[in-house]
């Protein structure tokens, strides 16, 4: 199982829990911009962690089915609360045309931009995901979620490297500060 700091508050019961971090994120989508979508990248991986920790056990992902126990009515609204959520993030007019603007820019950064694209119809396609496709041996959706969490975690890896490098930068930069206030000051 994989554990996350998080800022969300946690009530007894998990499914409660869950809809209250996805109404959380929702409210807030209003104010998503370059400033602060680092933190909802975050927030979106930490409830990725809370439902996927709360799911997992129920999923055989080696054999693409779902354990005869699940909830499915449960699982079916909470899956599609989850991912119509981070659509609402991800799949926004305004990602989109950044999206576009940046391939425009960086034509060099096609699979990037062509994985987020996956990654997003991806998404998409839980909008219409019942409790026939628990039953239906032939359905991926268990590939697709499985997808879904590996891109998230990729994202969050690549996010903490970055916050590393940039780190590591800043402290060589001050070092490199100081050296030369005490060239100058000799």
């Amino acid at each position: 199982m994989n554990t996350t700091e998080t800022a969300f508050t946690f009530a007894n019961n998990q499914s409660e829990s869950f809809t209250q971090i996805c109404s959380e994120i929702r409210a807030k989508i209003d104010i998503l911009n370059d400033y602060n979508f680092e933190d909802f990248e975050q927030d979106m991986y930490n409830l990725s962690i809370v439902f996927y920790n709360m799911w997992s056990p129920y999923i055989n992902f080696e054999e693409n089915r779902m354990s005869v126990t699940i909830d499915k009515t449960r699982f079916v609204d909470e899956i599609r609360l989850l991912y119509n959520t981070f659509y609402l993030v991800y799949g926004n007019k305004q990602m989109m045309d950044e999206i576009e603007q940046m391939l425009q820019q960086e034509p060099d950064s096609i699979n990037d931009v062509n994985e987020y694209l996956e990654f997003v119809e991806t998404l998409r396609s839980f909008e219409n995901y019942s409790e026939n496709d628990i039953d239906n041996p032939e359905s991926i959706y268990t590939e697709k979620i499985k997808k879904i969490q590996e891109y998230i975690e990729k994202k969050n890896r690549e996010m903490k490297e970055l916050k590393d490098t940039m780190a590591s930068f800043a402290n060589k930069l001050e070092q490199l500060s100081q050296t030369i206030g005490n060239i100058v000051n000799k």
